[in-house]
């Protein structure tokens, strides 16, 4: 009997077919030939109806048997753990990625920032440390220094170097030694161009390789990504090119091919986030262009226009962005856009100079005269003490509400 199929319906069967009722009563040919024939009708008519009956019922099974046998599919991407929230959080740059690193350096501190009460860590990584080899990766271990950071309670805002400035060499050898990629020289470091072909391409590539490795997987995606395109440690700020000789002290042909290669970053990265269940993308903004406010706002108006891009930071702490010449050129940026605009700021760099309260007494007070509230502030590792855990506290709540005391 086949499992699954009433054992009725096979003996109705059977019977017919071996030309007897279901009670054992012979069919021969003695009947009359009328009583035959209504006889014959009767037995083909329910013939028929049994064997649609049994079509009917094998098709069920086989299509329950062929769901069951369907793995599932997963999605496509998944969603980031949470959405970022901002607050208080901890800039955190590290080079190489290295288990001890981990272990005994990276671990301890971020421990303690969880324990003094911040919301998130600013994970700072290198290009060439991601890639040491032209197309082999190591992702691996920067997804240990995520999942870190993930146990511990707090967001990851994910930061790629690509140009270290003048204090490292972010890309790797590779770029220049084999691809030939072109660069200049910032301070003892080289640096790729940020209109290049090659290093653009290679970029891109490298971009859409992290995607793939973190596509449907949350553990393995930040809460944000930074986008360094026009600031001082970005690809786009290239402090040590000599434009002058380059363009011919012609600084509008200059500012033109830095700005196309800034859209073009920013594509890069947008196209990066909507693979990602749209991961929030930070982009960071430099002052490029004296007393027009059109040009010197075009790479923030265009990720907002274009990819409904919302983040913006500094790379200057709070003492730069009140004392330095480009530090209120800035903020009077962030200020154009303080209707919708979300501002994030690294203050990390202030730590040695100024303690905390007196930077958080800084930040009200750029609050208080431009109306740019910080919804996001790094602090340095030197913060992170228990004399220091009132003040913040207060900065979390400063972030959160916009309210001072």
């Amino acid at each position: 009997m086949a499992a699954g199929l009433p054992g009725g319906k096979w003996r109705l069967l059977d019977a017919f077919l071996r030309g007897k009722h279901e009670g054992g009563v012979p069919m021969n040919h003695q009947i009359p030939c009328s009583i035959s024939r209504f006889h014959f009708a009767i037995r083909l008519f329910s013939l028929l109806v049994c064997l649609i009956y049994l079509l009917c019922v094998g098709s069920s099974i086989a299509q329950a048997s062929s769901r069951s046998k369907k793995k599932p599919s997963s999605p496509a991407t998944a969603s980031p753990a949470a959405v970022f929230s901002g607050g208080v959080g901890l800039f955190f740059p590290i080079t190489p990625l290295s288990e001890d690193n981990l272990r005994y350096w990276f671990t301890p501190q971020i421990e303690k920032a969880a324990a003094l009460g911040l919301q998130f860590v600013n994970l700072v990584v290198h290009w060439k440390d991601l890639e040491p080899q032209n197309n082999i990766y190591a992702f691996d271990m920067m997804g240990r220094y995520m999942q870190v950071i993930k146990t511990s309670g707090l967001q990851c805002v994910l930061r790629i170097y690509f140009n270290g400035g003048r204090h490292i060499q972010a890309s790797p050898d590779w770029l220049f030694e084999e691809k030939g990629a072109a660069y200049c020289w910032e301070g003892d470091y080289i640096q790729p161009l940020p209109w290049d072909r090659i290093y653009f391409d290679e970029m891109t590539s490298f971009m859409n390789t992290l995607a793939i490795w973190m596509a449907g997987n949350s553990q393995r995606q930040p809460q944000a990504l930074q986008i360094s395109a026009g600031g001082v440690y970005g690809e786009m700020a290239v402090l040590g090119f000599d434009w002058q000789t380059a363009f011919q002290d012609d600084y509008d042909q200059f500012y033109n091919m830095l700005t196309a290669a800034n859209k073009d970053h920013v594509d890069i990265f947008a196209a990066f986030s909507r693979k990602l269940a749209s991961i929030p993308l930070i982009l960071m903004i430099n002052h490029l262009y004296d007393n027009n406010p059109a040009l010197n706002d075009q790479l923030m108006d265009y990720a907002w226009k274009n990819h409904g891009l919302r983040w913006f930071q500094s790379n200057a702490w709070s003492g730069d962005l009140e004392q330095q010449r480009y530090g209120p050129l800035v903020l009077d940026m962030m200020e154009r856009h303080a209707a919708g605009g979300l501002f994030s700021l690294e203050d990390e760099a202030g730590a040695h100079d100024e303690t905390l309260a007196q930077r958080i007494q800084r930040m009200e007070r750029i609050q208080f005269e431009t109306g740019v509230h910080f919804q996001s502030v790094s602090l340095n590792i030197v913060d992170l003490t228990t004399e220091n855990q009132a003040d913040i506290r207060y900065l979390v709540s400063l972030t959160r509400t916009g309210k001072t005391s």
